[in-house]
C-alpha cells in the first residue's frame, strides 16, 4: 500500500507564533478540515494517508522519508491580512513542490491536485503551482 504522509501546516507547531488569522478566518482551523478531507479521499482509494505530527518543518521532512512515504503533503493555508496583501488577489491559490520531486513526478502531483481543486471550486480563481526550495517554501518559490 503507497503511504502519504499529510502535514497539518501551523496546526501544532508554529515557531512561536500564533497561527494567521484574518477576520474570522483561522489557517489551523482551515487547514485541519481540508487536510482531513484530504485524509478521508486518500483512504477511500487505499492508500495508507497519515499525519506527520507536530515540529519543525525538517524534522516532519525526515519523518516522510524515513516513514517511507511516496508522497509528503505540506498543507498551509495563509489567511494573515499580510499574506493576502503581498498576494494581491485573496483568490490566488499557490501548490508549491519541492524542486527536487519533479524526477519523481512532484510537479504531475502538483498539477493534479490543481486540477481537482478548479474541479472541486470552479468560482475560485487563480490556481497555479511553483516550484520551490525545501528550506523555506515561500521566499525560495520561484
Amino acid at each position: 500500500m503507497t503511504r502519504i504522509l499529510i502535514d497539518q501546516g501551523h496546526t501544532g507547531w508554529t515557531g512561536g507564533a500564533p497561527p494567521a488569522q484574518w477576520e474570522d478566518l483561522h489557517e489551523d482551523l482551515l487547514v485541519s478540515r481540508y487536510s482531513a478531507a484530504i485524509v478521508r479521499v486518500l483512504r477511500g482509494l487505499d492508500y495508507d494517508a497519515c499525519y506527520t505530527g507536530p515540529g519543525p518543518y525538517l524534522d516532519r521532512q525526515a519523518r516522510a522519508v524515513s516513514g517511507g512515504a511516496r508522497a509528503y503533503m505540506a498543507c498551509h493555508v495563509n489567511s494573515g491580512a499580510a499574506a493576502l496583501k503581498a498576494a494581491g488577489n485573496p483568490r490566488n491559490h499557490t501548490i508549491f513542490y519541492d524542486y527536487r520531486a519533479s524526477a519523481v513526478g512532484g510537479r504531475g502531483l502538483a498539477n493534479a491536485i490543481v486540477a481537482a481543486c478548479q474541479r472541486a471550486f470552479p468560482r475560485s480563481t487563480g490556481w497555479r503551482t511553483r516550484e520551490c526550495r525545501p528550506d523555506h517554501w515561500t521566499s525560495n518559490a520561484y
